[in-house]
Protein backbone atom coordinates (compact mmCIF):
# COMPACT_ATOMS: atom_id res chain seq x y z
CA UNK A 1 0.00 0.00 0.00
CA UNK A 2 0.56 4.08 -0.01
CA UNK A 3 3.14 4.27 2.58
CA UNK A 4 2.22 8.02 3.14
CA UNK A 5 -1.45 6.62 3.99
CA UNK A 6 0.41 3.95 6.69
CA UNK A 7 1.84 6.72 8.15
CA UNK A 8 -1.41 8.73 8.53
CA UNK A 9 -3.40 5.84 9.72
CA UNK A 10 -0.14 5.09 12.38
CA UNK A 11 -0.77 8.63 13.77
CA UNK A 12 -3.90 8.34 13.49
CA UNK A 13 -3.82 5.60 15.72
CA UNK A 14 -1.01 6.83 17.87
CA UNK A 15 -3.54 9.94 18.58
CA UNK A 16 -6.61 7.75 19.29
CA UNK A 17 -4.34 5.63 22.14
CA UNK A 18 -2.80 9.17 23.30
CA UNK A 19 -6.20 11.35 23.67
CA UNK A 20 -8.96 9.04 23.21
CA UNK A 21 -7.83 5.75 25.03
CA UNK A 22 -10.47 4.82 27.73
CA UNK A 23 -7.92 5.99 30.83
CA UNK A 24 -7.30 9.46 28.96
CA UNK A 25 -11.62 9.54 28.20
CA UNK A 26 -11.55 8.82 32.25
CA UNK A 27 -9.14 11.15 33.26
CA UNK A 28 -10.79 13.92 31.56
CA UNK A 29 -14.21 13.19 32.74
CA UNK A 30 -12.59 13.04 36.24
CA UNK A 31 -10.89 16.47 35.80
CA UNK A 32 -14.33 17.84 34.30
CA UNK A 33 -16.26 16.14 37.46
CA UNK A 34 -13.42 17.64 40.20
CA UNK A 35 -13.96 21.16 38.71
CA UNK A 36 -17.53 20.92 38.73
CA UNK A 37 -17.87 19.88 42.35
CA UNK A 38 -14.95 22.68 43.47
CA UNK A 39 -17.70 25.19 42.10
CA UNK A 40 -20.75 23.40 43.16
CA UNK A 41 -19.03 23.30 46.85
CA UNK A 42 -18.42 26.86 46.55
CA UNK A 43 -21.07 27.89 49.61
CA UNK A 44 -23.51 29.75 48.04
CA UNK A 45 -24.62 33.12 49.81
CA UNK A 46 -27.15 35.74 49.82
CA UNK A 47 -25.26 38.90 51.20
CA UNK A 48 -27.60 41.56 52.47
CA UNK A 49 -26.20 44.91 52.56
CA UNK A 50 -25.35 48.32 51.48
CA UNK A 51 -23.52 48.51 48.09
CA UNK A 52 -22.07 50.83 44.85
CA UNK A 53 -22.68 53.51 47.55
CA UNK A 54 -20.51 56.24 49.56
CA UNK A 55 -20.42 53.94 52.70
CA UNK A 56 -17.42 52.01 54.51
CA UNK A 57 -19.72 49.11 54.73
CA UNK A 58 -20.47 49.24 51.38
CA UNK A 59 -16.68 49.37 50.54
CA UNK A 60 -16.21 46.08 53.02
CA UNK A 61 -18.45 44.09 51.55
CA UNK A 62 -17.55 44.39 47.74
CA UNK A 63 -13.57 44.39 48.64
CA UNK A 64 -14.93 40.63 50.50
CA UNK A 65 -16.80 39.76 47.58
CA UNK A 66 -14.63 40.70 44.90
CA UNK A 67 -11.55 39.14 46.61
CA UNK A 68 -13.52 35.73 47.36
CA UNK A 69 -15.06 35.98 43.60
CA UNK A 70 -13.90 32.21 42.90
CA UNK A 71 -14.62 30.92 45.99
CA UNK A 72 -18.19 31.89 46.57
CA UNK A 73 -21.61 31.89 45.07
CA UNK A 74 -22.77 35.34 45.74
CA UNK A 75 -26.24 37.23 45.17
CA UNK A 76 -26.44 40.60 47.38
CA UNK A 77 -29.55 41.97 48.37
CA UNK A 78 -28.51 45.61 48.55
CA UNK A 79 -30.79 48.59 49.46
CA UNK A 80 -32.52 51.02 47.13
CA UNK A 81 -30.86 54.37 46.65
CA UNK A 82 -30.97 57.14 43.62
CA UNK A 83 -26.92 57.67 43.57
CA UNK A 84 -24.52 54.54 42.34
CA UNK A 85 -21.04 55.16 42.12
CA UNK A 86 -20.59 53.00 39.04
CA UNK A 87 -24.26 52.47 37.41
CA UNK A 88 -22.43 49.06 35.54
CA UNK A 89 -21.27 47.38 39.08
CA UNK A 90 -25.10 45.88 39.15
CA UNK A 91 -24.62 42.07 37.71
CA UNK A 92 -25.76 40.19 40.68
CA UNK A 93 -27.74 42.98 42.54
CA UNK A 94 -31.24 43.05 43.68
CA UNK A 95 -32.98 46.60 45.49
CA UNK A 96 -35.16 45.41 48.12
CA UNK A 97 -34.78 47.55 50.89
CA UNK A 98 -34.63 51.19 52.46
CA UNK A 99 -31.55 52.12 54.65
CA UNK A 100 -33.78 53.07 57.35
CA UNK A 101 -34.42 51.35 60.39
CA UNK A 102 -37.67 52.69 60.51
CA UNK A 103 -38.73 50.94 57.68
CA UNK A 104 -40.57 47.53 56.99
CA UNK A 105 -38.24 44.99 55.45
CA UNK A 106 -41.16 42.52 53.74
CA UNK A 107 -39.79 43.28 50.19
CA UNK A 108 -36.63 41.86 51.32
CA UNK A 109 -38.12 38.95 52.78
CA UNK A 110 -40.26 38.00 49.67
CA UNK A 111 -36.70 38.59 47.77
CA UNK A 112 -34.94 36.03 50.20
CA UNK A 113 -37.89 33.40 49.71
CA UNK A 114 -36.76 33.51 45.76
CA UNK A 115 -32.90 32.27 46.59
CA UNK A 116 -31.91 28.26 47.42
CA UNK A 117 -28.55 30.16 48.66
CA UNK A 118 -27.10 27.80 51.74
CA UNK A 119 -26.81 31.08 53.59
CA UNK A 120 -28.29 34.86 54.41
CA UNK A 121 -25.40 36.89 55.56
CA UNK A 122 -26.03 40.32 56.75
CA UNK A 123 -23.76 43.21 57.04
CA UNK A 124 -25.51 45.11 60.21
CA UNK A 125 -25.42 48.79 61.34
CA UNK A 126 -28.34 50.64 63.19
CA UNK A 127 -28.49 52.86 60.48
CA UNK A 128 -29.47 50.20 58.33
CA UNK A 129 -32.21 47.72 59.11
CA UNK A 130 -34.05 48.20 62.71
CA UNK A 131 -33.11 45.69 65.41
CA UNK A 132 -36.53 44.25 65.45
CA UNK A 133 -36.53 44.11 61.61
CA UNK A 134 -33.03 42.18 61.91
CA UNK A 135 -34.65 39.62 64.63
CA UNK A 136 -37.84 38.77 62.61
CA UNK A 137 -35.46 37.93 59.51
CA UNK A 138 -33.28 35.70 61.69
CA UNK A 139 -36.39 34.15 63.00
CA UNK A 140 -37.34 33.26 59.57
CA UNK A 141 -34.93 32.51 57.63
CA UNK A 142 -32.66 29.78 60.31
CA UNK A 143 -36.17 27.73 59.90
CA UNK A 144 -34.80 26.78 56.23
CA UNK A 145 -30.72 27.93 55.82
CA UNK A 146 -27.77 28.84 58.12
CA UNK A 147 -27.65 32.69 58.74
CA UNK A 148 -24.92 34.63 59.52
CA UNK A 149 -24.70 38.49 60.57
CA UNK A 150 -22.25 40.93 60.80
CA UNK A 151 -22.21 43.81 63.77
CA UNK A 152 -20.76 46.71 62.98
CA UNK A 153 -21.64 47.97 65.93
CA UNK A 154 -22.87 46.56 69.42
CA UNK A 155 -22.72 49.65 71.63
CA UNK A 156 -25.73 50.81 72.32
CA UNK A 157 -27.41 54.11 70.46
CA UNK A 158 -29.41 56.79 72.38
CA UNK A 159 -30.02 59.73 70.38
CA UNK A 160 -33.23 62.02 69.74
CA UNK A 161 -33.42 60.36 66.14
CA UNK A 162 -32.33 56.67 67.20
CA UNK A 163 -32.32 54.56 69.78
CA UNK A 164 -31.00 50.90 69.65
CA UNK A 165 -30.32 48.63 72.54
CA UNK A 166 -28.34 45.21 71.32
CA UNK A 167 -30.21 43.40 74.51
CA UNK A 168 -33.56 43.79 72.91
CA UNK A 169 -32.71 40.98 70.16
CA UNK A 170 -29.96 38.63 72.00
CA UNK A 171 -32.49 36.26 71.91
CA UNK A 172 -32.69 36.37 68.73
CA UNK A 173 -29.07 37.07 67.79
CA UNK A 174 -28.55 33.40 70.15
CA UNK A 175 -30.81 31.61 67.17
CA UNK A 176 -28.56 32.47 64.34
CA UNK A 177 -25.37 30.18 63.41
CA UNK A 178 -23.08 32.84 64.03
CA UNK A 179 -22.57 36.12 64.64
CA UNK A 180 -19.26 38.07 63.22
CA UNK A 181 -17.77 41.31 65.29
CA UNK A 182 -14.05 43.46 64.72
CA UNK A 183 -13.20 44.13 68.01
CA UNK A 184 -12.91 41.28 71.09
CA UNK A 185 -14.74 44.32 73.42
CA UNK A 186 -18.10 43.06 70.88
CA UNK A 187 -17.33 39.69 71.12
CA UNK A 188 -17.96 39.83 75.03
CA UNK A 189 -20.84 42.28 75.29
CA UNK A 190 -22.72 39.71 73.29
CA UNK A 191 -21.64 37.15 75.27
CA UNK A 192 -22.18 38.24 78.11
CA UNK A 193 -26.03 38.55 76.71
CA UNK A 194 -26.48 35.07 76.38
CA UNK A 195 -25.41 35.00 72.20
CA UNK A 196 -21.88 32.39 72.22
CA UNK A 197 -21.90 31.45 68.46
CA UNK A 198 -19.30 34.55 68.17
CA UNK A 199 -16.33 34.94 65.97
CA UNK A 200 -13.76 38.40 65.71
CA UNK A 201 -12.91 38.81 62.22
CA UNK A 202 -10.98 42.14 61.82
CA UNK A 203 -12.00 44.37 58.95
CA UNK A 204 -9.39 43.34 56.08
CA UNK A 205 -6.92 45.83 54.56
CA UNK A 206 -6.72 45.79 50.50
CA UNK A 207 -2.98 45.35 49.79
CA UNK A 208 -1.13 47.54 47.57
CA UNK A 209 2.59 48.39 46.38
CA UNK A 210 3.90 50.15 48.69
CA UNK A 211 5.06 53.58 46.85
CA UNK A 212 7.55 55.66 48.85
CA UNK A 213 7.25 58.91 49.30
CA UNK A 214 9.75 60.53 47.05
CA UNK A 215 8.10 58.38 44.15
CA UNK A 216 4.68 59.56 44.96
CA UNK A 217 5.88 62.98 44.84
CA UNK A 218 7.77 62.41 41.67
CA UNK A 219 4.54 60.62 39.90
CA UNK A 220 2.06 63.58 41.66
CA UNK A 221 4.93 66.22 40.22
CA UNK A 222 5.21 67.50 43.66
CA UNK A 223 8.44 69.79 44.53
CA UNK A 224 8.56 70.20 48.12
CA UNK A 225 11.42 71.73 49.51
CA UNK A 226 13.69 69.75 51.95
CA UNK A 227 12.91 70.87 55.30
CA UNK A 228 8.89 70.37 54.20
CA UNK A 229 6.64 68.07 55.84
CA UNK A 230 3.51 66.22 54.54
CA UNK A 231 0.55 64.82 57.48
CA UNK A 232 -2.33 62.94 55.18
CA UNK A 233 -5.40 61.70 56.82
CA UNK A 234 -8.55 59.54 55.28
CA UNK A 235 -12.26 58.74 55.63
CA UNK A 236 -15.33 60.24 55.22
CA UNK A 237 -15.13 64.14 56.06
CA UNK A 238 -17.45 64.02 59.36
CA UNK A 239 -17.13 66.08 62.55
CA UNK A 240 -16.28 63.15 64.56
CA UNK A 241 -13.04 62.51 62.29
CA UNK A 242 -11.27 65.26 63.75
CA UNK A 243 -10.28 67.03 60.57
CA UNK A 244 -10.85 70.50 61.77
CA UNK A 245 -8.79 70.20 64.58
CA UNK A 246 -6.00 68.92 62.58
CA UNK A 247 -6.46 71.89 60.14
CA UNK A 248 -6.11 74.10 63.35
CA UNK A 249 -3.13 72.08 64.27
CA UNK A 250 -1.78 73.14 60.98
CA UNK A 251 -2.19 76.17 61.97
CA UNK A 252 -0.09 75.81 65.30
CA UNK A 253 2.71 74.32 63.75
CA UNK A 254 2.96 76.86 60.77
CA UNK A 255 2.64 79.74 63.88
CA UNK A 256 6.10 77.77 64.99
CA UNK A 257 7.70 78.00 62.41
CA UNK A 258 7.44 74.00 61.15
CA UNK A 259 7.16 73.72 57.40
CA UNK A 260 3.82 71.68 57.69
CA UNK A 261 1.39 70.84 54.54
CA UNK A 262 -1.82 68.80 55.11
CA UNK A 263 -3.44 66.93 52.28
CA UNK A 264 -6.89 65.72 53.92
CA UNK A 265 -8.46 62.90 51.18
CA UNK A 266 -12.00 62.71 52.75
CA UNK A 267 -14.89 62.02 50.79
CA UNK A 268 -18.14 63.53 51.06
CA UNK A 269 -20.61 61.20 52.69
CA UNK A 270 -24.43 61.12 52.04
CA UNK A 271 -25.13 62.21 55.28
CA UNK A 272 -26.15 66.41 55.20
CA UNK A 273 -23.61 66.73 57.87
CA UNK A 274 -20.54 66.58 55.55
CA UNK A 275 -21.52 68.94 53.53
CA UNK A 276 -21.90 71.47 56.57
CA UNK A 277 -18.40 70.14 58.22
CA UNK A 278 -16.78 70.71 54.76
CA UNK A 279 -17.99 74.10 54.90
CA UNK A 280 -16.48 74.87 58.42
CA UNK A 281 -12.98 73.11 57.16
CA UNK A 282 -12.84 75.16 54.30
CA UNK A 283 -14.03 78.50 56.23
CA UNK A 284 -11.16 77.58 59.04
CA UNK A 285 -8.20 77.36 56.55
CA UNK A 286 -9.23 80.39 55.06
CA UNK A 287 -9.23 82.21 58.49
CA UNK A 288 -5.51 80.82 59.11
CA UNK A 289 -4.69 81.74 56.01
CA UNK A 290 -3.46 78.04 55.34
CA UNK A 291 -4.97 77.80 51.17
CA UNK A 292 -1.08 77.17 50.32
CA UNK A 293 -0.70 74.68 52.87
CA UNK A 294 -3.79 72.54 52.85
CA UNK A 295 -5.54 70.48 50.37
CA UNK A 296 -9.14 69.13 50.89
CA UNK A 297 -9.97 66.43 48.75
CA UNK A 298 -14.11 65.62 48.95
CA UNK A 299 -14.20 63.46 45.64
CA UNK A 300 -14.90 59.62 45.81
CA UNK A 301 -11.35 58.32 44.69
CA UNK A 302 -10.74 54.95 43.04
CA UNK A 303 -8.44 53.20 45.87
CA UNK A 304 -5.65 53.63 44.07
CA UNK A 305 -5.89 56.99 43.45
CA UNK A 306 -6.63 57.58 47.13
CA UNK A 307 -3.84 55.38 47.91
CA UNK A 308 -0.99 57.21 45.83
CA UNK A 309 -1.99 60.45 47.10
CA UNK A 310 -1.48 59.35 50.69
CA UNK A 311 1.75 57.80 49.59
CA UNK A 312 3.03 61.20 49.00
CA UNK A 313 2.52 61.70 53.40
CA UNK A 314 5.40 61.40 55.81
CA UNK A 315 2.96 60.95 58.66
CA UNK A 316 -1.09 60.23 58.35
CA UNK A 317 -3.33 61.30 61.24
CA UNK A 318 -6.33 60.12 62.53
CA UNK A 319 -7.53 62.42 65.48
CA UNK A 320 -10.99 61.02 65.82
CA UNK A 321 -13.45 62.00 68.45
CA UNK A 322 -14.82 58.83 70.44
CA UNK A 323 -16.71 56.35 67.88
CA UNK A 324 -19.30 54.00 68.92
CA UNK A 325 -18.58 52.01 65.86
CA UNK A 326 -16.70 48.68 66.25
CA UNK A 327 -13.76 48.97 63.58
CA UNK A 328 -12.26 51.53 61.74
CA UNK A 329 -12.27 50.91 57.72
CA UNK A 330 -10.69 53.76 56.75
CA UNK A 331 -7.50 52.52 59.38
CA UNK A 332 -7.17 49.35 57.77
CA UNK A 333 -6.94 51.66 54.07
CA UNK A 334 -4.17 53.30 55.48
CA UNK A 335 -2.11 50.32 57.11
CA UNK A 336 -0.90 49.42 53.50
CA UNK A 337 0.91 52.36 52.76
CA UNK A 338 3.32 51.94 55.28
CA UNK A 339 3.88 54.88 57.06
CA UNK A 340 3.44 56.15 61.08
CA UNK A 341 -0.12 56.95 61.70
CA UNK A 342 -1.15 58.43 64.45
CA UNK A 343 -4.38 57.95 66.36
CA UNK A 344 -6.74 58.81 68.90
CA UNK A 345 -6.60 56.22 71.94
CA UNK A 346 -9.92 55.34 71.66
CA UNK A 347 -12.04 51.68 71.28
CA UNK A 348 -12.36 52.10 67.63
CA UNK A 349 -8.86 51.61 67.34
CA UNK A 350 -8.00 48.87 70.18
CA UNK A 351 -6.84 46.24 68.28
CA UNK A 352 -4.81 48.21 66.33
CA UNK A 353 -3.40 49.65 68.95
CA UNK A 354 0.64 48.05 69.12
CA UNK A 355 1.06 49.13 65.69
CA UNK A 356 0.12 52.98 66.23
CA UNK A 357 1.27 56.13 68.18
CA UNK A 358 -1.25 57.17 69.82
CA UNK A 359 -2.70 60.14 71.43
CA UNK A 360 -4.94 60.75 73.94
CA UNK A 361 -8.58 61.50 73.16
CA UNK A 362 -11.10 63.96 72.16
CA UNK A 363 -8.23 65.57 69.80
CA UNK A 364 -6.69 68.80 70.75
CA UNK A 365 -5.04 71.01 67.93
CA UNK A 366 -1.96 71.45 70.80
CA UNK A 367 -1.64 67.95 70.99
CA UNK A 368 -2.17 66.75 67.62
CA UNK A 369 0.98 69.45 66.74
CA UNK A 370 3.13 68.58 69.52
CA UNK A 371 2.49 64.43 68.73
CA UNK A 372 3.31 65.52 64.64
CA UNK A 373 6.34 67.51 65.91
CA UNK A 374 7.62 64.72 67.34
CA UNK A 375 7.55 62.16 65.02
CA UNK A 376 8.68 64.58 61.95
CA UNK A 377 12.03 65.50 64.48
CA UNK A 378 12.62 61.28 64.69
CA UNK A 379 13.53 59.63 61.84
CA UNK A 380 14.14 56.14 63.64
CA UNK A 381 10.80 56.46 65.38
CA UNK A 382 8.99 57.33 62.29
CA UNK A 383 10.25 54.20 60.08
CA UNK A 384 9.46 51.97 63.46
CA UNK A 385 5.88 52.96 63.24
CA UNK A 386 5.82 52.52 59.10
CA UNK A 387 7.15 48.98 59.73
CA UNK A 388 4.56 48.11 62.41
CA UNK A 389 1.34 49.40 59.88
CA UNK A 390 3.15 47.51 57.16
CA UNK A 391 3.06 44.33 59.42
CA UNK A 392 -0.56 44.89 60.65
CA UNK A 393 -1.56 45.41 57.15
CA UNK A 394 0.18 42.13 55.73
CA UNK A 395 -1.98 40.36 59.27
CA UNK A 396 -4.93 41.83 58.28
CA UNK A 397 -5.50 41.46 54.95
CA UNK A 398 -8.35 41.47 53.03
CA UNK A 399 -7.69 37.89 51.69
CA UNK A 400 -7.28 36.73 55.61
CA UNK A 401 -10.36 38.49 56.34
CA UNK A 402 -11.88 36.09 53.07
CA UNK A 403 -10.01 32.90 54.70
CA UNK A 404 -11.76 33.80 57.98
CA UNK A 405 -15.01 34.03 56.65
CA UNK A 406 -14.80 31.14 54.39
CA UNK A 407 -13.64 28.63 56.83
CA UNK A 408 -17.03 30.05 59.36
CA UNK A 409 -19.75 29.63 56.16
CA UNK A 410 -17.96 26.06 55.74
CA UNK A 411 -18.19 25.28 59.36
CA UNK A 412 -22.01 25.69 59.31
CA UNK A 413 -22.57 24.45 56.34
CA UNK A 414 -21.08 21.42 57.90
CA UNK A 415 -23.01 21.80 60.92
CA UNK A 416 -26.51 21.95 59.16
CA UNK A 417 -25.70 19.24 57.46
CA UNK A 418 -24.55 17.32 60.55
CA UNK A 419 -27.88 18.09 62.40
CA UNK A 420 -29.92 16.88 59.26
CA UNK A 421 -27.83 13.68 59.12
CA UNK A 422 -28.87 13.23 62.82
CA UNK A 423 -32.52 13.64 62.03
CA UNK A 424 -33.20 11.57 59.29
Amino acid sequence: GDPAIARRVDAAQALMSEKYSWQAVADRFSAMIQRELARLAAPSIAMVTTWNSRCGIAEYSADLITTAADDWDTQIYADQRNQLIDPDHEEFVTRTWIADPRAPIETLLESLDGTAADIVHVQHNYGFIGLQQLAALIRREVERRAVVVTLHRTEDLDTPALQAHIADIANDLALADRIIVHQSEDAQRLRSLGVERVEIVPIGARQFTNIPVDAARQQLGLQVPADASIIATYGFLLPHKGTLELIQAVGLMREQGVNVNLIAVCALHTDPLSATYEQDCRDEIDRLGLTDSVRVITDFLPPEVSHLLLSIADVIALPYHASAESSSAALRFVLPVRRAVIASEIGIFDDARDSLLLMEAPPVPARIAATIIGLIDDADEREAFAIKAAHLAGESSIRASVAEHSRIYRSVIDARAGEHKGST
